[in-house]
């Protein structure tokens, strides 16, 4: 038995040894209760925190399509994360914050309806399971609700600008709140409902007679009421009514079509009025008088050369921030609207003392070479108290600098033997216009610097057509082949001057 002692003993160190590097994945794995590490701790709580589960990513759509909702912070699955599908669940509130009992909550994929989750249980929740990595859009169903509770709209449902053409329930006509589910997690999302508020009112002329087909407009001044604008016409007594509006803080805007409004600066509407709507609040504005102010505005535009420019539309908007909202980027609507006539002048008339600002290029859009007529820049608005000036205020003579674009067109010859060669497409030509590296304005001169930018090309025409505005003497003008050295050119871009080069694809690039 001695001399067999050995041999037992390399049979089972052989045993453990095949056990090591051969395991049975069907085994039990037993888990040591206490284990001994001698990395440093610093290293191991980086590590554990890679383990921990992910926030959900919630995205919010644009304010004309958000629903204003509470995004709790997820919870983890008990399934684990290789579980393909999420769980979005939550409650209806109403503006207190108290849940609703009864209601439904659609669910959207790429605007279509793929579900609906009830309200039920103690708990007064929705919950649904779906497809996980997409994003899903989420409303409350209006039909569902009663005591007169609404989702918040993003357009009129009773306009007289829409005439009543849609299905009152019609998702369309409500914002909706955008969640992109993830796999194994639980996600909150708290939809708001409300009782809505409704405006009216009446707008008069300066004679104090009505007003018809006066557009009024209702802006929410925060993102999270979720709502963009709610307008509506006035009736031929001069009547309007707003209805359906979530509570909140609203601006309220007279408007008129820009193209039907007299030039002669009757038109005078006052200030945007600032006012909070409260749920199932009924708010009378009373009567909206044109024209109450006293005083009136002078002044004249001329273009670059110092030439009348004629009719430049003028617009004067309110400059009182507290009292209306306004923002640079948001002024509301005008107070008033002239044109300058033939001599490069305009008169407004019946403003009311108030902070004003006046602004000579609202049809400025930038990026873009407008053309003759149009203005060539921004210009800031010109800021005045009228409450400190006399009942006449002559701002003087403003110079507009005109646009005048340098146009570059030609035509694209493409080679068809090029573009039958496998791995040839026109879509690897490219065209762009930049400056020159040392070359800069005149003095004097004020206009917005020339950037690197690619130019249009229409490969249906085999063409291309461009216009910039810029004063600068010389640009650069460079074509681009993928697999061929550029091919540049300096242009100078004369005002209202037109240049024509016509390129051959790929034989212009090998010389």
């Amino acid at each position: 038995m001695k001399s067999m002692r050995p041999f037992l003993i390399l049979g089972v160190a052989a045993l453990f040894a095949s056990w090591l590097i051969w395991p049975d994945h069907n085994s039990t794995v037993v888990v040591p209760t206490t284990t001994t590490v001698d990395a440093p701790l610093s290293s191991l709580a980086t590590e554990a925190t890679l383990l921990l589960p992910q926030a959900p990513i919630i995205q919010r759509s644009p304010v004309s399509n958000q629903l204003p909702a509470t995004v709790a912070q997820a919870a983890t699955d008990p399934s684990g994360a290789e579980n393909q599908s999420g769980t979005v669940f939550g409650q209806i509130l109403d503006s207190t914050g108290t849940p609703i009992p009864v209601g439904n909550v659609f669910v959207f994929e790429r605007s279509k309806q793929i579900a609906t989750a009830k309200i039920c249980g103690e708990e007064l929740q929705y919950c649904v399971e779906l497809a996980a990595n997409k994003y899903y859009e989420f409303m409350v169903d209006p039909s569902s609700l009663a005591g007169g509770f609404l989702p918040p709209l993003r357009q009129s449902r009773n306009s007289a600008l829409r005439g009543n053409a849609t299905d009152p329930n019609n998702p369309h006509n409500f914002v909706k709140s955008i969640v992109k589910v993830e796999a194994g997690l639980k996600q909150r999302l708290d939809l708001a409902v409300s009782l809505p508020a409704a405006v009216f009112g009446r707008v008069l002329d300066p004679q104090g007679k009505p007003l018809p087909g006066v557009q009024l407009r209702m802006n929410g001044m925060h993102q999270q009421q979720g709502i963009q604008a709610m307008d509506d016409l006035t009736n031929e007594l001069g009547e309007f009514h707003i209805t359906e509006i979530a509570p909140g803080d609203f601006r309220l805007s007279l408007y008129t079509n820009p193209e039907t409004t007299p030039a002669d600066g009757s038109w005078s509407p006052p200030s945007p009025q600032l006012v909070t709507l409260y749920a199932g609040q009924a708010y009378d504005f009373g009567d909206i008088h044109l024209g109450r102010g006293s005083h009136s505005i002078l002044g004249s535009v001329v273009n670059q050369d110092g030439d009348p420019f004629v009719n430049r539309v003028i617009l004067c908007y309110s400059n009182d921030p507290e009292q209306d909202g306004s923002t640079l980027h948001n002024m509301g609507a005008p107070l008033t609207r002239v044109t300058t006539d033939r001599n490069g002048n305009f008169e407004m008339k019946n403003i009311a003392a108030t902070k004003i600002k006046i602004l000579l290029t609202s049809d400025f859009l930038p990026g873009q070479a407008m053309g003759a007529g149009k203005p060539a820049m921004w210009e800031y608005p010109l800021e005045f108290d009228l409450s400190a000036c006399p009942g006449v205020l002559d701002i003087g003579q403003h110079i507009v600098h005109e646009s005048r674009p340098y146009e570059i067109s030609g035509d694209l010859i493409f080679d068809p033997a090029w573009l039958a060669l496998q791995g040839n497409q026109k879509s690897d030509l490219a065209l762009t216009l930049s400056p020159i590296e040392g070359v800069v304005l005149e003095p004097g001169i004020r206009r917005n610097p020339l950037q690197k930018q690619r130019v249009p090309l229409d490969f249906e025409k085999d063409t291309y057509l461009f216009r910039v505005e810029t004063p600068l003497a010389k640009a650069r003008l460079t074509f681009s082949l993928r697999g061929y050295p550029e091919i540049s050119f300096v242009v100078r871009p004369e005002a209202l001057q037109r240049k024509s080069r016509n390129l051959h694809i790929p034989s212009d690039f090998r010389k």
